[in-house]
Order: C-alpha cells, then sequence, then structure tokens
C-alpha cells in the first residue's frame, strides 16, 4: 500500500513538471490514506461594462459638443466708408443667423439681414435699404473669440426722387471678427463690401443674443 502511494506521488509530481497540470486548472489534494480528490477552479473574467458605458457616454457628449447648431438674432450698427459716404450716413438694422459646429474652432454660418441707411445731402428724404443673403466660416483660434468671412449676394433699394424706387443686387464679402461676452451674447466687427469700385463699403458693429 506505502509502494503504491508513493508510486502514485512521483507519477503526479512528473505530470505536474511536464506541464500537462496546469497551475489553477486544477486543484489536487493528496490524503494520507493515499487518495486523491480534484477540485476544479473556474476562471474568473473582469469585465469594464462601467467604464465602457461611461466612455460611450463621454464620446456621445463630445460628438454632441462638435457637431450642433445654434441661432442667434442681433442688431448693427453700420457706418459707411469710401464713396458710399458720399449719399448715405450711419445705418441700422436686425440680423439673423445660424450657426453649425463642425468641430471646437470651425464653425459653418448663414446669415440674412436688414440695414437701413440715411440719406444726406441729395438723398437726404430717401434712404437705402440694403438686405444680405450670405454663409460663411468662422475660425476660433483661441476659446471665444474667432476670425470668419461670409459671401453671399447683397440687395440694395432706394427712392430716386426722380426716377422712384430703384435697385440692385451684388457680389457681397464680409470679413470679420468676433468674441462670444457671455454664453449668449455675441460681439461681431466686420468690413461689409462689395469688390466693385465706387461700390458699397461699411464698417459694422453687430450685438447678437445666442438662444443655444
Amino acid at each position: 500500500m506505502k509502494q503504491l502511494t508513493y508510486t502514485l506521488t512521483c507519477l503526479l509530481l512528473l505530470i505536474s513538471l511536464t506541464g500537462i497540470a496546469q497551475p489553477g486548472s486544477s486543484d489536487l489534494t493528496f490524503s494520507g490514506d493515499g487518495k486523491t480528490t480534484t477540485g476544479f477552479q473556474l476562471p474568473t473574467v473582469a469585465t469594464d461594462d462601467g467604464a465602457g458605458v461611461a466612455n460611450t457616454s463621454a464620446q456621445d457628449k463630445s460628438q454632441n459638443a462638435k457637431s450642433s447648431f445654434s441661432f442667434n438674432a442681433g442688431f448693427q450698427i453700420s457706418v459707411p466708408t469710401g464713396d458710399f459716404t458720399e449719399n448715405n450716413s450711419i445705418g441700422v438694422g436686425p440680423s439673423f443667423e445660424v450657426h453649425y459646429s463642425i468641430t471646437g474652432k470651425w464653425v459653418v454660418t448663414a446669415l440674412a439681414g436688414y440695414t437701413y441707411y440715411f440719406g444726406k445731402g441729395f438723398y437726404k428724404n430717401s434712404g437705402l435699404n440694403m438686405i444680405p443673403v450670405c454663409v460663411g466660416v468662422n475660425f476660433y483660434p483661441v476659446n471665444k473669440f474667432y476670425l470668419g468671412c461670409q459671401l453671399g449676394v447683397v440687395a440694395f433699394f432706394y427712392d430716386d426722387p426722380f426716377f422712384g424706387t430703384l435697385g440692385n443686387a451684388d457680389f457681397y464679402i464680409a470679413p470679420q471678427a468676433g468674441y462670444e461676452i457671455t454664453k449668449h451674447i455675441i460681439t461681431t466687427l466686420k468690413f461689409e463690401n462689395t469688390p466693385d469700385d465706387g461700390g458699397f463699403y461699411s464698417t459694422t458693429l453687430r450685438v447678437a443674443y445666442k438662444f443655444k
């Protein structure tokens, strides 16, 4: 009996050394009477479901922050420059703008507005109506401050003392710089113009309320 126990012990040690029995896959226990019992341990798998959900949520929030729409309504004061000052003085009016954030630094814009320029000189009794419709892009080099440009078309209507109401349309360009004072208040300084000689030139300060 002792010889059988000794033989079994040597055999089991040999199996363990050759790697057939892997640590953790079974648990061999020897009793004093030469009997062996085997207990199997089930491997545990660590899961990271909580972290995965958190990461997914963070990615969703980041994506929403990068790609989102916002709307603002503003009021602008425009001061004519160049040849445009001959018959026009200060201009005022509302404008409406939509922003679409592509990333944290790039924003696509679309604007429609109306500005009334008070006449002077020969046209003091007839003002100029300006309606721009344009799209553009803003770039944020630092937080809250942006540089941008808008391109589009602009329509002009005015009352001529001899020919009545006249109008024309032209290409419109407006380089600009702006700053977000608060979460809802945006200020923009822009140079509105038409590229032709003797056309429309005006420096405009716009203050807007951002709804989202």
